[in-house]
C-alpha cells in the first residue's frame, strides 16, 4: 500500500490556507509576518530579531487562484515523487534549502514584497531531470513534455511581458536542484559514495551550506550603508549616499533605504525641497516604506505643509506603529499638536503660552543629570538673561547681560521643570553654576539630535 505523501500535501494545505487569509495576497496585514521583511523594513532586522521563519515563508504566499493552481499542481507532482522515494524529511530539507536560496535571491533582486512556491518547483524539476540524466534507476517519472513547458515557461517570464514574476527565485531554484541532484549522483561526489545513513547529515550540511551563503548575500547587500556614519555631517552623508546611488545596482528595497537616508540628510540640512524629492522616489520604489513616509511627513511640515506631512506620518504609523524611533522629532510634534488643538492660529500670546507648556514637560521628561552611558541628545535652551526672575552669577550675567543659549547634553546636573520655572547646574568652563530661569524668559528650544526647533515671539525684559 502507498503511503500518504504528508509532506506534500501540508505544503498544498498551508499554501491554500495563506491565499485564503490574505485574499490571495491582497491583504498585507494578513502577510506582514510572513514577508521576508516587514513592509518598511530593510535589510536583516527583523530575521536578526528572531523571526527567522521570514526566511522560509514567502514560498507559501500567491497572489491570485491561477498562480496558486499552478504552483501546487507541479507541488503535487514533483514533490509527492520525492517524498515517495526519499522520504520526507529529505524533502523537507529540500524544500527549506531551495526555499531560502530563492527567497533571499528575489529579495535582492527586487525586493520584501514577493512570494509563491515557484522556485521550489523549479529546484525540483531540476532535481529530477538530473538524477534522471545521471542515473538509469533514479526511476523519477518526468515526461519531455512537462520539462520543455516549464523550460519555455521560464524563459518566457524573463521577458517581462507576464508581469512581474519571481525570475531570481526561479533561478536559485533550478541551480540548487541541479546542484543537488549532480552532487547526489555523480560517482566521485562526496554524497554518491556515502550509504544510505550518511547521506542525512550530507543534505543537512549541504542545506545549511546554501542558506548560510544566501544570507551573507543577503546581509552584504542590504545594508544601505550611507548617512549612518557616526559623526558625519548631512553634507558628508549626502555625498555618500549620492555617490552609492550613481554606482549601484542594488535591489529596489535597498535603493528606496538609500534615497530614505539622503533624504532625511537633506531634511536636517534644511533643504526640504531635495528631501520630499528624495522621499517621494524612495515611496515610488517602496509604498510601505514607512521611513520615507515619516521623513516626507517632518520635510512637508518643516516646509509648511502641514496637512499633507500629518497624513504622510499617519500613513508611517498604520505600517511602523515604533516609526517614532528612528524619527524623535515626531514625539514633539505630538506635544505640539496636542497643547494647539483648539487655538486661534492669529492669538499669538495663547500659541506662546501653549508652546511654553510644551517646553516645560520636554524639560520634565528629560534625565535630571546628564546620562553617563552613550551620547544624549543635543538640546539647547535660548533665554533673556536681562528678564526678571532669572536667577544667576554676577559673573555669568556680566558674560551674558543679555541671553544666554544652554547645552543640555553632556555637563549638567539637577535639571527640575517646574509649572513656571526651570531651574539647573551646568558646567561654565569647569566651573558649576546654578540657575533659574522662568518659563516667560525662554526665547526657543533645539533638539539637535532629533532636528526640532521652535522659538517665541513674546520673550521681552518685563
Amino acid at each position: 500500500m502507498k503511503q500518504l505523501p504528508f509532506l506534500t500535501l501540508t505544503l498544498i494545505v498551508v499554501s491554500v490556507v495563506v491565499a485564503l487569509t490574505s485574499s490571495f495576497g491582497n491583504s498585507e496585514e494578513a502577510l506582514k509576518s510572513l514577508f521576508i521583511a516587514a513592509p518598511g523594513h530593510a535589510g536583516l532586522g527583523d530575521i536578526e530579531a528572531g523571526e527567522v521563519w521570514r526566511l522560509v515563508t514567502p514560498i507559501f504566499i500567491h497572489f491570485g487562484p491561477l498562480h496558486l493552481l499552478f504552483n501546487m499542481m507541479w507541488i503535487w507532482d514533483l514533490g509527492r515523487e520525492i517524498e515517495a522515494r526519499k522520504g520526507r524529511w529529505f524533502l523537507a530539507g529540500f524544500v527549506v534549502a531551495i526555499g531560502v536560496a530563492g527567497n533571499v535571491a528575489q529579495y535582492l533582486a527586487t525586493g520584501p514584497s514577493f512570494g509563491g512556491m515557484s522556485g521550489v518547483v523549479y529546484g525540483l524539476l531540476a532535481y529530477i531531470w538530473i538524477r534522471n540524466r545521471l542515473d538509469a534507476n533514479a526511476g523519477y517519472t518526468l515526461h519531455q513534455y512537462d520539462v520543455v513547458t516549464c523550460v519555455g515557461w521560464y524563459f518566457a517570464c524573463w521577458t517581462g511581458l507576464l508581469g512581474p514574476i519571481g525570475n531570481w527565485a526561479h533561478t536559485a531554484g533550478l541551480i540548487g536542484g541541479l546542484a543537488w541532484g549532480y552532487l547526489e549522483t555523480a560517482p566521485r561526489s562526496p554524497i554518491g559514495r556515502l550509504g544510505r545513513l550518511g547521506r542525512p547529515a550530507i543534505y543537512i550540511a549541504l542545506g545549511c551550506a546554501i542558506g548560510a551563503a544566501a544570507l551573507a548575500l543577503f546581509a552584504r547587500n542590504t545594508d544601505p550603508g550611507c548617512g549612518t556614519e557616526e559623526g558625519a555631517s548631512p553634507e558628508q552623508q549626502i555625498a555618500i549616499c549620492s555617490k552609492i546611488l550613481e554606482s549601484t545596482t542594488a535591489n529596489a528595497q535597498t535603493r528606496s533605504e538609500i534615497l530614505a537616508e539622503r533624504g532625511k540628510a537633506y531634511w536636517f540640512n534644511g533643504q526640504h525641497d531635495l528631501a520630499i524629492k528624495d522621499y517621494d522616489d524612495a515611496i515610488a520604489l517602496i509604498p510601505a516604506n514607512a521611513k520615507a513616509l515619516a521623513g516626507r511627513g517632518l520635510a512637508e511640515r518643516d516646509a509648511g505643509q502641514a496637512a499633507r506631512g500629518k497624513g504622510d506620518i499617519d500613513r508611517a504609523r498604520q505600517i511602523d506603529a515604533d516609526i517614532g524611533e528612528v524619527f524623535p522629532a515626531l514625539h514633539y510634534w505630538d506635544m505640539t499638536d496636542a497643547a494647539l488643538a483648539g487655538i486661534d492660529a492669529r492669538n499669538s500670546a495663547a500659541i506662546d503660552a501653549a508652546m511654553r507648556s510644551v517646553l516645560r514637560r520636554v524639560l520634565a521628561e528629560m534625565p535630571p543629570a546628564a546620562p553617563s552611558d552613550g551620547v544624549p541628545n543635543e538640546r539647547l535652551i535660548y533665554f533673556r538673561t536681562d528678564v526678571p526672575g532669572v536667577a544667576m552669577s554676577e559673573r555669568l550675567r556680566a558674560q551674558y547681560p543679555k541671553q544666554l543659549s544652554l547645552v543640555l547634553q553632556y555637563q549638567y546636573r539637577d535639571l527640575v521643570a517646574t509649572p513656571d520655572t526651570v531651574s539647573v547646574t551646568a558646567s561654565f568652563d569647569g566651573v558649576w553654576e546654578t540657575i533659574a530661569i522662568p518659563l516667560k524668559a525662554m526665547i526657543a528650544f533645539e533638539d539637535r539630535t532629533a532636528n526640532f526647533k521652535f522659538g517665541f515671539n513674546d520673550t521681552a525684559p518685563q
